[in-house]
């Protein structure tokens, strides 16, 4: 069985810290096969695009972990064309290709940020940004739904950062999110992060937390594939 994760740096394993995040314990506890997409300051369209990626692997479940709406993307570089595409060759593209203002402190962000300070705040739509990141999480659910691929998802700092159902009311918009509750993961990883803490890089070290959060992704993972 194949599991694919897509997601921000919650998601992400860490090397420093092995067998401690909930994605290597999922692996432990069931022999699955995980096919981690996560990156580190992912953008939702980024997420998004992970999916796309992740299912010409064909995965029989996948789990999301959704993000701020606060995040926007940069091009780091043009990196040359994988070859052989595997999930190693394909999460490098993503590490190489793109980042957001996560990472405002590396040179090529931080000369954009000012930039696009005036243009979130002064020119854009703040409404239609935030709308923008729900569309691509529902439509994350919808390329599930269509493909007939059961998953889970938190969603993270996307329901940390806004009150999305009430976005979604005021634009006369379905809420694929509250439809699709069932498929929600009790425990929101981001309910758990002091905002301060770099590492790991998934953040949470608490081996509890992580531990109650594979148990809950592997029960959906057994209710739908054992």
């Amino acid at each position: 069985m194949k599991i694919l994760i897509c997601g921000d740096s919650f998601c992400a394993t860490d090397r420093k810290y092995p067998g401690l995040h909930f994605s290597e314990k999922i692996a432990k506890t069931t022999g699955f096969d995980i096919i981690n997409y996560s990156v580190g300051g992912s953008s939702n369209a980024m997420i998004a695009t992970q999916l796309l990626q992740g299912l010409v692997f064909k995965p029989d479940f996948i789990i999301f972990g959704f993000t701020s709406a606060e995040r926007y993307e940069y091009d780091e570089s043009f990196p040359a064309l994988l070859g052989e595409v595997t999930p190693v060759t394909v999460k490098k593209y993503q590490q190489a290709r793109y980042i957001t203002n996560c990472y405002a402190w590396r040179d090529n962000v931080k000369k954009h940020n000012d930039i696009l300070r005036r243009w979130r705040y002064g020119v854009a739509s703040d409404n239609m940004e935030k709308l923008k990141n729900y569309l691509y999480i529902s439509m994350c659910i919808t390329t599930c739904l269509a493909h007939d691929i059961p998953f889970c998802f938190s969603t993270g700092g996307f329901e940390n950062t806004l009150d999305y159902q009430k976005l979604l009311e005021e634009n006369y918009v379905k809420n694929l999110i509250d439809e699709n509750s069932d498929r929600k993961l009790p425990i929101n990883l981001w309910d758990y992060h002091d905002g301060k803490t770099m590492s790991p890089c998934f953040h949470i070290a608490d081996d509890i937390i992580q531990t109650q959060y594979a148990d809950e992704c592997i029960k959906f993972i057994k209710e739908e594939l054992c």
